[in-house]
């Protein structure tokens, strides 16, 4: 069996424990793939092997249809790592339209996001409802109090206009010779 990080794999084309190398520094002139849980490095030694890997190519081609998505997925792994530095205070959650796509990408590949990952994007989006359920209620309370508002205003502006045409008849009246 080959070995990608500690788990095996299919033998790889050249022979048993032969397909890779881990670690946590790539080999010289290598491009490396960080693994975003455990920050370490999985290096393929064979070109044959990575050649051979179709699902993984087939997921990094998924992944990479929503352009920028490989990106974002990094940038996720930076957060959750700052995150959890910070003892996962929820000012270091993600607040913007990032959490709404990740929320979007996790539900239609549940298996994208490690379980850190998994649960930064799902207390990121349950922040942001929340923020916006206060923005809502807010919002609602304000149109309440200036409909209220209006609405003492015009039973006011009806009361002073009948006193008024009261006063005027009032008047009319008393200015009559009797």
């Amino acid at each position: 069996m080959g070995c990608v990080g500690s788990q095996h794999v299919a033998d790889p084309p050249h022979g048993p424990d032969q397909g890779c190398r881990v670690g946590t520094e790539p080999a010289e002139g290598r491009e490396p793939t960080e693994d975003r849980a455990a920050r370490t490095y999985a290096e393929p030694t064979h070109d044959e092997l990575v050649r051979g890997w179709t699902k993984v190519s087939q997921w990094l081609d998924e992944i990479d249809t929503k352009a920028g998505t490989r990106a974002l997925l990094g940038a996720l792994g930076e957060a959750v790592r700052s995150w959890r530095a910070h003892q996962q205070t929820d000012s270091y959650l993600w607040n913007d339209p990032r959490i709404d796509l990740l929320s979007a990408l996790g539900q239609v590949r549940p298996r994208v996001f490690n379980a850190d990952e998994a649960r930064f994007v799902k207390r990121g989006v349950y922040r942001r409802r929340m923020q916006r359920m206060r923005l809502i209620g807010g919002l609602l309370t304000v149109i309440v109090v200036l409909t209220v508002a209006a609405g003492v205003a015009l039973w006011q502006r009806q009361r002073a206009s009948d006193e008024a045409k009261r006063a005027n008849q009032n008047a009319d009246e008393a200015n009559q010779p009797a």
